[in-house]
């Protein structure tokens, strides 16, 4: 097993992504610490990942609240007794986000910047002294391919995402020398149940909108949530030991046609 012995903090892992990333890594001998704001999905989560033969527990935090975003890496280590893997998924995103910069509400703007950069960033400071105590660890921002190129009418989304890209790059230059890494995985278009709002109503129907996604990459189709949690999985791994700082792009091939 590729992370047999050591616990994981996934944000986000009550659905799409980040629930793909824990059972993953679970499968893969994680002792997971799966967060999200529903207690009812949340506790769904951890069932199947014990009843799989895996070990997790589940905590909720508002990743709007810095104050959860603390307890819940500090519950880590008090369910577990260490920390080895962070993995901030949890995201941000609503048909009120979705403008161009002047028809952006300013709450809008905070609450997008504050789940998608903000919360990492409280995340990593927080879960970082644990690291170095231990000899090391591994921090895995699932961050966007809106990080490397914008969208229209994506102001705020896409500004939280860089900003991720620059926070990780930053950590990976500060802590390499504890034996921290810190990289990025860049989804493109994936297929979640986070997907549904936007699909409602800019689509006619779902077969539509995954239609027009898997036209505009290469391979010809849209992503899955085990996309990113196999590159996830690597990065958590010390099968990427010498890799630091580095993004993967996991988006069918859409960003290379500009």
């Amino acid at each position: 097993m590729r992370l047999a012995g050591k616990v994981a903090v996934v944000t986000g892992a009550t659905s799409g992504i980040g629930r793909a990333i824990a059972t993953v890594f679970a499968r893969e001998g994680a002792m997971i610490v799966a967060s999200g704001r529903s207690m009812e999905r949340g506790n769904a989560v951890v069932e199947e990942i014990r009843k799989a033969g895996g070990a997790a527990s589940f905590v909720r935090a508002d990743l709007a609240n810095p104050e959860d975003v603390q307890a819940l890496i500090e519950a880590a280590s008090r369910i577990y007794g260490k920390l080895n893997i962070l993995v901030n998924d949890g995201g941000y995103f609503s048909l009120s986000n979705y403008q161009p910069v002047v028809d952006t509400p300013v709450d809008e703007w905070d609450k997008t910047l504050a789940v998608n950069l903000r919360a990492a960033f409280v995340a990593c400071k927080h879960a970082i002294p644990p690291m170095i105590a231990q000899g090391g660890g591994s921090i895995v921002n699932v961050s966007s391919i809106g990080g490397l190129i914008a969208f229209p009418r994506f102001a705020a989304y896409v500004a939280s995402k860089g900003g991720l890209q620059q926070l990780t790059k930053s950590i990976a230059l500060d802590y390499g020398r504890h034996n921290i890494r810190a990289n990025l995985v860049c989804p493109g278009a994936i297929e979640t149940p986070g997907n549904d709002p936007f699909i409602e109503a800019f689509y006619a129907s779902r077969e539509e909108y995954v239609r027009a996604n898997s036209s505009m990459t290469p391979l010809g189709r849209m992503g899955r949530p085990e996309d990113i949690a196999y590159a996830a999985l690597y990065l958590a791994s010390d099968e990427s030991a010498y890799v630091t700082g580095a993004c993967i792009v996991v988006d069918g091939g859409r960003i290379i046609g500009g």
